[in-house]
């Protein structure tokens, strides 16, 4: 029986409770969780509902390389999962001519590795916005009244909404946005939040005077208030609280969530101007409006303002202070850790080249603290990753050290538009920098991190003897050698809650040429080097080989020195992870029984930010073709998070993913085996094999490295 997510909650308080990260590993595997990052619902970061500009993604910038480029045109892209969301409009918020007589804009869904399209959803309206994507759904404003029609284009004031795996159409909510508004103003991207209540997404909609609150479910969506006045409407609506704020160049509006109320908490300081960001940090409870005026072309702007506001609730909105004048550009504000504010500082004139600098503005006070060095041009745009401080403009890409403000990198290409500032999009491993802006765009580049590799591999099993020892493979891929040390461990376990442990383990290691080395004792031989690594096996009766291994194919094989039986555990540490090789398929086969004495294999992928994409398999019935008596007839697969959910379960292989598992080469042999295929980032993972419905029998789990 395998595990319930429940044990393995219990079994994780134990492990938070082991101090080293040699127990902690280990108890890893006799758990069996680990950590995922399955394909998320919601971006990583690309317009997140409270506009911060923070990210979580973990990308190493002096890593990345260009991977691919979009077309011209694509414009906004938005990371979710595996993909990258993107619209296309060349003519601008109307539109290409599709057909001669009505207008028509495209929304693309990439491979965020490959480039390679996954579907692209066309038809002769007009995106209005762009599109907003979350909760599985990709939402945008239909078609309007735009130059070059002189009618309502086909589906004018309607919402559209899109089922993000596959692009099709499930329904349209009518009413929402004016018909006539695409004439004035362009309207902004909806801001889909998710309704934890009921698994329904709110969609807040804006257009110069209105806006829209929208229930979407599953097949259908409906309007749930609407409120109209003068309420600016220059800015997306963000999630500040329990409400949604728009601020144009006059007004500043909280609604209520729930019910629309609305809040007029300021009257706008810069008249004539558009293209208003609002900002929230949840964590201070601060708002930051930032405002900018019409300039003439050629002079300084010296019409711009940040605000600050002290969010108490949609009823109370505190003033706390102003920047105004020469010192405060145009664009998008990021919040940093500590509550810092990042805008555009200096002249902050679009039409005046060099005439920005990057302000770091103390959250309390509004008082500069610091400046980035290095001149900028128009609209600024920054961004925040873990430590860095990304700043797309003027045909670079700038990275900074968050701490000292250095430049960690510059990559070619960014945001070169006079308008709306194209903002990086992030997950972990790459960084998708879009150019010109979403009305003039050039498309966007995506630069990737090295993706992530194994560098420990584990597996957990019940020993015995003969042909049901403990057999642990590994391919060592490349052009220069590896440092590994191996370890087999069974009386460390029995103080982990393990019962029935192997109680003399030992190693032999072998590879292309035969029998390597042999070890009992650990410390009969190597001592001091395997003392060295900081991973000596915690009993002195257990195993440990450390060696240089040369490219090729190794078997360390664990079974007791005094021939007995009982729960070991075998690993392998990648002690090289720099080296110009790395572990490319690794495997592990034994005698599989029910209860806790299931195969449990475990791995941790690393020393690379961007996703791998892994093949793993259980092996069975194949296995008596190469002479091995009582293989397990039919293994089931699963795959397990670090909160003992599970993540994939697979019994039959060809049941799903067959096309994907084909095209890899490295289907199984037998239909009763079972694979999963999947994109996983760097974290530690386990896969656990058992019989079904109680079957016991030799197995073999396996994982292959695919990129």
């Amino acid at each position: 029986m395998i595990p319930t997510p429940k044990t393995a909650k219990q079994l994780l308080k134990r492990r938070k409770m082991l101090g080293s990260p040699r127990q902690l590993f280990v108890a890893l595997l006799l758990l069996s969780w680990s950590v995922t990052a399955r394909a998320a619902d919601w971006p990583y970061y690309q317009h997140d509902p409270e506009h911060t500009g923070r990210s979580t993604a973990v990308v190493d910038a002096t890593k990345l390389m260009l991977s691919w480029t979009a077309p011209d045109g694509y414009a906004t892209p938005q990371i979710i999962g595996d993909t990258i969301y993107s619209t296309k409009s060349q003519g601008g918020f109307s539109g290409t001519r599709d057909d001669g007589t009505n207008w028509a804009t495209y929304i693309t869904a990439f491979d965020l590795q490959t480039g390679a399209i996954k579907w692209t959803h066309s038809g002769n309206n007009v995106f209005s916005s762009q599109a907003a994507i979350g909760g599985g759904l990709v939402v945008f404003h239909g078609g309007t009244t735009s130059s070059g029609s002189s009618t309502p284009t086909p589906d004018a004031g309607q919402l559209l909404v899109l089922d993000a795996a596959t692009g099709a159409l499930r329904y349209k909510v009518a009413g929402v946005v004016d018909p006539q508004s695409g004439s004035g103003p362009p309207l902004m991207m909806p801001l889909l939040v998710p309704d934890a209540a009921d698994g329904s997404v709110m969609a807040y909609c804006a257009d110069g005077a209105t806006i829209w609150a929208v229930r979407l479910g599953p097949t259908s969506g409906s309007i749930v208030w609407t409120q109209s006045g003068q309420f600016g409407g220059s800015s997306m609506p963000t999630l500040v609280g329990d409400s949604i704020v728009v601020a144009g160049p006059g007004q500043f509006y909280a609604f209520d969530q729930a019910t629309g109320t609305p809040n007029h908490f300021h009257q706008g300081t810069v008249h004539g101007g558009g293209g208003t960001t609002v900002v929230y940090d949840s964590e201070r409870q601060h708002i930051y409006v930032l405002e900018q005026a019409n300039t003439p072309p050629g002079t300084l702007n010296s019409g711009q303002a940040l605000t600050a506001f002290q969010y108490r609730s949609n009823g109370q909105i505190d003033f706390l202070w102003q920047r105004t004048g020469e010192g405060i550009g145009v664009g998008s504000v990021a919040i940093g850790p500590t509550g810092n504010v990042y805008v555009a500082g200096g002249a902050g004139s679009v039409y005046v080249p060099d005439s920005s600098i990057l302000l770091e503005i103390d959250a309390k006070t509004g008082t500069t603290l610091r400046s980035v060095p290095g001149s900028f041009f128009g609209y600024l745009a920054p961004s925040i990753t873990m430590g860095l401080l990304w700043v797309p403009n003027n045909g670079t890409t700038r990275v900074y050290d968050l701490d000292t403000l250095q430049l960690v990198r510059s990559l070619p290409g960014s945001n070169n538009g006079d308008r709306y500032p194209g903002t990086g999009a992030f997950a972990d491993g790459y960084f998708v920098m879009p150019h010109g802006d979403f009305v003039f765009s050039k498309g966007f580049d995506v630069y990737a991190d090295s993706a992530a590799q194994a560098m420990n591999i584990s597996t957990r099993l019940r020993v015995q003897s003969g042909e049901n020892v403990m057999i642990a493979g590994f391919i060592i891929n490349g052009t220069e050698p590896k440092r590994v040390l191996i370890r087999a461990l069974g009386p460390t376990l029995q103080k982990l809650g393990v019962p029935g442990v192997l109680p003399n383990p030992m190693i032999d290691l072998s590879g292309p040429a035969g029998l390597i080395t042999s070890n009992n004792n650990w410390k009969d031989t190597q001592e001091a080097e395997i003392q060295a690594t900081g991973l000596p096996p915690p009993n002195d009766v257990e195993a440990a080989i450390l060696a240089t291994l040369d490219p090729g194919t190794y078997t360390a094989i664990v079974r007791d020195a005094d021939g007995g039986s009982g729960v070991g555990l075998v690993e392998v540490y990648d002690l090289a992870a720099t080296a110009h090789s790395k572990l490319a398929n690794i495997s592990t086969r034994g005698f599989v029984e029910g209860g806790a004495n299931v195969m449990i294999g475990g791995f941790i992928l690393g020393n690379g930010a961007a996703p791998a994409r892994v093949l793993i398999r259980a092996i069975g019935p194949s296995l008596s073709q190469q002479g091995i008596n009582d293989a397990l007839q039919d293994p089931v697969l699963e795959l397990h998070d670090a909160n003992g959910m599970l993540i994939r379960s697979n019994d039959n292989w060809r049941d799903s993913q067959q096309a994907e598992i084909t095209a890899t080469g490295l289907a199984p042999q037998n239909d009763a085996e079972s694979a999963i295929l999947a994109t996983l980032s760097p974290a530690a993972y386990t896969a656990i094999v058992a019989g079904k419905n109680g079957l016991t029998g030799v197995g073999l789990v396996e994982v292959y490295h695919l990129n």
